[in-house]
């Protein structure tokens, strides 16, 4: 009898946890739903963990063709100026023909993109982040063959638009990607810069991994024939990853090449940060924020994301 109610204890306390498990998974997504790519930065604040890619661009570039069409207005607007790398240096000729569509090159960051398009590939990414979430909880179907008119955006779905689909009351939240303001940035730094120090106190081969392979690699000093950086390219970007991708345990919860790779558009007008390839080591030091005027071969982007309370698209639309 005893064995009896052992037993009988264990299958309630198993069904609960099933109640439980499954009550968590249709929350259907909250400020600590983490989003693809995204490392918690601060309460409800995630940041990409690396710059947007090549890789990253042509998808949305892809989805845009096979949506409204390969000559349309919408895909036109999506690619990016390539003719940056001739204004940059004449000599760089060929990245304006294979950087962004080379497969040699997906994973470098995006480049030549105008803050605009930033902006729309940020609600773009939103969209598809949102459509995703749904799905998966089986809240909508998939849209297997998307149409400039029955395509799926937030907008449609806040405003019951998209296949005649009654919006859940038990969705409470949406993903908002946008650019980092430049306090934020600095939030971003600091939370950066407080990880290396913590594992550069923990760990000496850390630290060995560190020197070897330095977050700042825009003074170009060549490689030590005791160690060659792979695929060293040293007129372009860096490898959104880095050089120092591989120094473990940092590498799960790292935020890549914040300085030296690529400048970083800002939400501020006209302003980057983290400075570049083309940019002196010490200047990068001396002032982390650049200004740029237009589109060019050193400077791309990252996403921040938080999770905003879907009332207030509601009240957005009855403004």
């Amino acid at each position: 009898m005893k064995k009896l109610g052992l037993y009988a204890v264990l299958f309630l306390l198993f069904n609960l946890g099933c109640n439980l498990t499954n009550r968590q998974s249709k929350a259907y997504f909250d400020e600590n739903t983490v989003p693809p790519g995204g490392i918690l930065v601060g309460p409800n604040f995630y940041c990409d963990q690396s710059e947007v890619g090549n890789i990253d661009w042509l998808e949305y570039m892809f989805w845009t063709g096979r949506v409204f069409g390969g000559d349309s207005k919408e895909y036109l607007a999506t690619v990016p100026d390539t003719s940056v790398w001739i204004d940059q240096d004449t000599t760089l000729h060929g990245f304006a023909a294979f950087y962004l569509q080379s497969p040699a090159y997906k994973s470098y960051p995006v480049v030549g993109v105008s803050k605009a398009q930033v902006m729309d590939y940020s609600k773009w990414r939103g969209d598809r982040v949102f459509e995703s979430q749904l799905i998966k909880d089986k809240i909508i179907e998939e849209n297997l063959k998307p149409t400039p008119e029955n395509y799926f955006t937030i907008a449609k779905y806040i405003n019951r638009e998209f296949n005649n689909l009654k919006s859940k009351d038990k969705v409470k939240f949406y993903p908002s990607f946008r650019l980092a303001t430049s306090d934020e940035w600095q939030d971003i730094l600091l939370f950066s810069d407080s990880l290396d120090n913590y594992y550069n106190q923990k760990s000496r081969a850390y630290r060995k991994c560190l020197t070897q392979k330095s977050r700042i690699i825009s003074d170009f000093t060549p490689p030590t024939e005791s160690y060659k950086w792979p695929n060293a390219c040293y007129n372009c970007p860096a490898p959104a990853r880095g050089y120092y991708y591989h120094c473990s345990p940092r590498n799960m919860n790292a935020l890549w090449e914040l300085r030296g790779n690529v400048c970083e558009l800002l939400a501020d007008t006209n302003l980057c940060a983290g400075g570049s390839w083309v940019h002196p080591k010490e200047r990068i030091l001396e002032s982390d924020t650049f200004y740029i005027s237009k589109p060019n071969a050193y400077t791309g982007f990252r996403n921040v994301c938080e999770w905003r309370p879907i009332e207030e698209l509601y009240f957005s639309k009855n403004d």
